[in-house]
């Protein structure tokens, strides 16, 4: 039996990561053949795991304060963009329905925010779901998922490149 004082926190998260072949423990980690090793956890670990949580929970009470106010406006946004259809300029209505399609994308289709449903469904035509829009596509305009993704693809490589689909609060 081997003793240690002392576990860079490194190791310890991967060790307790791992999970197939190593679990975790205070005080121990046992590995796959049973053998225990006793360590001494390191001071930061619990603060680290707090820390963690902690952010956690600000990050979800924040999106629901967001959601909260954002909500309300989306109903009128929508409301808005029917009178614009009917009765307002075309150019104002054309962004209202591409940022609610990119909403859709990135809600429902779990898409990237600065991507159009079309765009999404041809990266993703190999789905089940993306072979349905872009045969609804492809009834109104020849080819309409291809060339959309043709146009928008810079834009989705810029935004992955610079990680703006990554989390931004904390």
């Amino acid at each position: 039996m081997e003793t240690c004082d002392k576990i860079p926190i490194i190791p310890l998260i991967w060790l307790v990561g791992v999970g197939k072949t190593t679990t975790a423990s205070i005080g121990k980690i046992t590995s796959v053949v049973n053998r225990s090793i006793p360590i001494t956890l390191p001071v930061d670990w619990y603060s680290f795991h707090l820390t963690r949580q902690v952010i956690f929970m600000k990050e979800r009470l924040v999106g629901f304060l967001l959601m909260t106010a954002i909500v309300p406006m989306a109903v009128l946004g929508y409301l808005l963009l029917v009178y614009v259809g009917f009765f307002g300029k075309s150019v104002r209505g054309r962004a209202g329905v591409r940022a609610l399609d990119h909403f859709v994308n990135a809600t429902l289709f779990n898409g990237i925010a600065w991507e159009s449903l079309s765009s999404h469904a041809w990266r993703m035509r190999h789905k089940r779901w993306a072979k349905v829009v872009i045969r609804l596509t492809d009834g109104l305009q020849s080819g309409h998922c291809q060339k959309a993704n043709k146009r928008e693809q810079p834009i989705v490589d810029l935004v992955t490149q610079k990680g703006l689909d990554k989390q931004s609060i904390w």
